[in-house]
């Protein structure tokens, strides 16, 4: 008698478990690049938009370590000067960002 009732506890928790909601994944694909920000404008008073290390997103930040990310930028007034010389806006070129938006300008 006892094991009908362990046989259908198991049974019965297994169909249940079954079907079950699995949660869903809001990423979106993997390849998809996460971008916090898209201008300069979205980040907020005191803030700068600048682009992943890696170049496939970009995200919020107090100063952009230009060593390793890129500036987000509207207009060449957003960019910075480096070394002497004015940086200017352009788009991401898909050569040395192909992670990001075409859309999406840089200081360079």
């Amino acid at each position: 008698m006892r094991s009908w009732i362990v046989f259908a506890l198991l049974v019965f928790g297994c169909a249940n478990a079954a079907s079950e909601a699995k949660p869903r994944s809001s990423s979106g694909p993997a390849s998809a690049p996460k971008l916090a920000c898209e201008r300069p404008g979205d980040c907020g008073p005191g803030n700068t938009c600048c682009t992943t290390p890696l170049w496939d997103g970009t995200y919020c930040t107090a100063r952009c370590d230009l060593a390793n990310n890129g500036q987000v930028c509207s207009a060449d007034s957003d960019c910075p000067e480096l070394g002497g010389t004015k940086t200017r806006c352009s788009p991401a070129s898909p050569l040395d960002a192909p992670g990001l938006p075409p859309a999406l300008k840089v200081c360079q």
